[in-house]
């Protein structure tokens, strides 16, 4: 077998190394892309699965009359349901809250993320608890930590017992009974968990209004979710004040996480995927395997053909057919074993380079049986493939060694002009799409919000959610003290653009019923983010909160008034908070309070008495890191030590909301950098095999005077044509393609005919350069010996 099989085809690669390369480098990338692909979307797919009843939760999602859907839900809605509604089991709620302050003996840090839940939280959910008393939820007086967040708190890997300080509303003194940890594939991450047993006793959280709360309810198996979507509706309708509700939906806990609509989204702060994002990486992925592929087949095909004569002759030999057969069934088998065997540090290299730059979490472990199952699966699929494409071309080889090179040309002429243009089109059509990729993405980053979100350094308000006026005097103080900087310009206490608004009211405008999101802000607001104020007057302290609202131009054309000034003076009624009649005094630009990416939605604009926004907006002109200072000591003068002083700026959080496009236009880049080298390695390796064939006729017109631009034009002139056939093909199908992809975006970058032309020229050239490489190696041969050795 060595002797007869393994050392020829050792000193055949040798001989045709390049073609070699090709078949190796590609089946390796075929082995790297199909684990990566494969691991990375088991674990997308596995969000929430974790939970022991997945398949019986739901979430509680309402949409109303004008199509906006929110996560939102009053407070007794699924304690109602789980009370009325046979077939509901149970029922959690949570309370989300940000950027708390806990502080520990002297130490003092953030939290990004918490909830307050119901006492039932363990037993609805499966996160584990790793040390504590379970049953101590049911104490107001406890506070559940993540291990990774007790830790930076206290400096312990086991606080348990520790007394900590927790500002939510007002300090208060908890202890720590328990820590717990949050699965990276769970849609929802918090840091702690707090009973809400007094926040339930608010009267502020009844029916009418919504708050933040997500509500989850437990199913039974073999229930008619859609018979208790309607009873739900029919609870909440007879609960609720005002028409608008339309619909209630029950999303399937392992639905969320890829599966739940924009509009849901944009009041949450759940951790979402994009099942979008997914999909059209696994048609790229396949677009890439199909080249992959081309490059196989083609490099095969005209392998077979020019290895015609020697199978013709080792069959006039007395040779089998099954011999033969057998001989390139163990080179293919060779070959994708010693591909998958180089993949492996490859797969290793792409995943750390994946969770390092790109923070995709792609679990490989290469030492369980599991992934050695899916690669030895791959391998025989590959070998099984491949060897019967050799299979099928070696039945065609003739006995006939003078007419067989002839006969084999002509049969494999049909399969390298398909290969060939297949992978044409396939280049074309993924340049076409990152060219659009990256401008829709540059045009996101850069279009005109409508306010000025420049020089911004947002401070957190440590007066948050406390009603005491002395407490709340202290911001006025703070803001009073700050802007009397001369670079500071102006300070504003509001909801910052890249944060959603929490409020939401119902209001009735001449009997048209809506639900509203309200953002509450102060008379800087104006200023401070440079709105411009189409009609009317800006807020005063001088009105009586909720007395005269601002709104944007969007709901004054939803109310009816395309010119801003009509829409001044009209009333909005509302029962929210007994407040009744609402005077509309301004009327103010549109803007995009969150990403481009996101509809502008109308807004209504009111004073509040408190300072509830949880951050200043302070606009400084220069000298940053001496104001900031200089803001730091008023902070702790008014404030005192207790607070924690912390900053960002406002760029810096308003771009967080595209880590999403940026992170996938990185991916698109480096899966187009191996396009392009697919692409070369293909071409690379098809001419090489084809210039091999022709090593003879160039010599011959070398001796016959030839130029070398006229044969290389003689070479590349049947392949433009080629690309020529498949532009034709290819660019339609891309414009199509691509305006379905950017009709997911509520702003779109124009489309111009060179992003659909420009790829041309770019394979156009990756082709000249590939063959001009070979062919100046050609002409570099010796005259003599090429005719000799043809």
């Amino acid at each position: 077998m060595i002797k007869y099989y393994l050392l020829p085809f050792f000193k055949r690669s040798l001989k045709n190394r390049a073609q070699v390369l090709v078949l190796i480098s590609s089946i390796t990338i075929f082995f790297t892309l199909f684990l990566v692909g494969y691991y990375y979307v088991n674990y997308e797919y596995s969000y929430d699965k974790f939970h022991v009843d997945n398949d019986q939760i739901y979430r509680i999602i309402i949409e109303e009359n004008a199509g906006e859907q929110t996560v939102f839900c009053p407070l007794p809605l699924a304690l109602t349901a789980a009370k009325e509604i046979p077939g509901v089991s149970s029922y959690i709620r949570l309370n989300d809250s940000q950027y708390n302050i806990f502080k520990y003996k002297e130490h003092k840090i953030k939290s990004e993320q918490g909830y307050m839940v119901d006492s039932s939280f363990f037993d609805f959910f499966s996160f584990q608890l790793i040390e504590g008393n379970i049953e101590a939820i049911n104490n107001p007086n406890s506070i559940f930590l993540s291990k990774d967040f007790a830790q930076r708190l206290t400096g312990s890997n086991n606080p348990i017992g520790e007394v900590i300080t927790f500002d939510y509303g007002g300090f208060k003194t908890l202890t720590i009974e328990g820590l717990f940890e949050v699965p990276v594939n769970s849609h929802l991450q918090f840091d702690w968990i707090y009973p809400n047993t007094e926040l339930i006793k608010r009267p502020i959280f009844s029916w009418d209004s919504y708050g933040i709360f997500y509500s989850y309810l437990k199913i039974q198996p073999n229930s008619d979710v859609e018979e208790i979507e309607r009873k739900i509706l029919a609870i909440a309708k007879e609960n609720i004040d005002g028409g608008f509700l339309e619909k209630i939906h029950l999303q399937a806990l392992k639905q969320i996480y890829l599966k739940t609509d924009d509009k849901a989204k944009a009041h949450d702060v759940s951790k979402y995927g994009s099942k979008k994002l997914i999909s059209l990486l696994l048609l790229i992925s396949v677009l890439i395997v199909v080249l992959l592929w081309t490059n196989l087949l083609n490099i095969i095909s005209v392998t077979i053909s020019n290895r015609a004569k020697e199978f013709s002759l080792r069959k006039a030999c007395g040779a089998y057919n099954h011999q033969l057969i057998q001989q390139t069934f163990i080179e293919t088998l060779l070959i994708v074993f010693i591909s998958g065997l180089l993949s492996l540090p490859l797969v290793n290299l792409v995943t750390d380079l994946a969770l390092r730059n790109l923070e995709l979490v792609i679990n490989i472990n290469i030492l369980t049986l599991r992934f050695w199952v899916i690669f030895l699966i791959i391998l025989v699929l590959n070998s099984f493939v491949l060897g019967l494409f050799n299979i099928i071309a070696l039945k065609g080889v003739p006995d006939d060694r003078v007419s067989s090179y002839q006969r084999q040309s002509n049969i494999f002429d049909v399969f390298k002009r398909g290969f060939v243009m297949l992978q044409l089109a396939i280049t074309i059509f993924i340049i076409i799409f990152m060219l659009i990729i990256d401008k829709q993405i540059n045009f996101m980053l850069n279009k005109d919000l409508g306010i000025d979100i420049d020089d911004i350094v947002l401070i957190q308000d440590p007066t948050v959610g406390k009603l005491d006026e002395g407490i709340v005097s202290k911001g006025k103080v703070f803001k009073n003290e700050i802007v009397n900087n001369p670079n500071i310009q102006s300070v504003s206490s509001s909801t910052f653009p890249g944060r959603r608004f929490y409020g939401s009211a119902d209001m009735n405008f001449r009997g048209k019923e809506m639900n509203l999101t309200v953002g509450h802000i102060d008379p800087n607001f104006i200023s401070t983010y440079r709105v411009k104020l189409l009609a009317g007057q800006n807020l005063s302290y001088t009105n009586k909160p909720w007395t005269s609202v601002l709104i944007n131009r969007k709901l004054a054309k939803k109310i009816g008034f395309n010119n801003p000034e009509d829409a001044l003076h009209n009333t909005l009624v509302t029962e929210y908070g007994n407040r009744g009649n609402i005077e509309i005094v301004g009327v103010i630009e549109d803007y995009n309070h969150l990403s481009i990416n996101n509809p502008i939605e109308p807004l209504v604009f009111a004073l509040w008495p408190y300072s509830p926004n949880e951050y200043y907006s302070v606009r400084v002109k220069e000298k940053k890191t001496e104001t900031i200072s200089f803001i730091k000591g008023k902070f702790v003068e008014i404030f005192g030590e207790d607070n924690l002083f912390d900053y960002m700026y406002l760029n810096d959080y308003f771009n967080r909301q595209y880590s999403g496009v940026l992170k996938f236009r990185t991916i698109i880049s480096y899966l187009m950098i191996l396009i392009i080298f697919l692409c070369c390695v293909g071409i690379y390796g098809f001419f090489s095999v084809e210039l091999n064939k022709k090593v003879k006729s160039i010599a011959i017109r070398r001796c016959l005077g030839g130029r070398s631009y006229n044969i290389l034009y003689t070479l590349i002139e049947n392949y433009y044509l080629f690309i020529l056939i498949a532009s034709v093909i290819t660019i339609p199908i891309s414009y199509f393609l691509i305006k379905e992809w950017l009709n997911n975006f509520s702003n779109v970058t124009s489309l111009s005919w060179l992003e659909f032309i420009l790829p041309v020229f770019y394979v156009m050239l990756i082709i000249f350069i590939t063959i001009l490489n070979k062919l100046l190696s050609a002409l570099r041969l010796n005259t003599i010996e090429a005719l000799k050795n043809e």
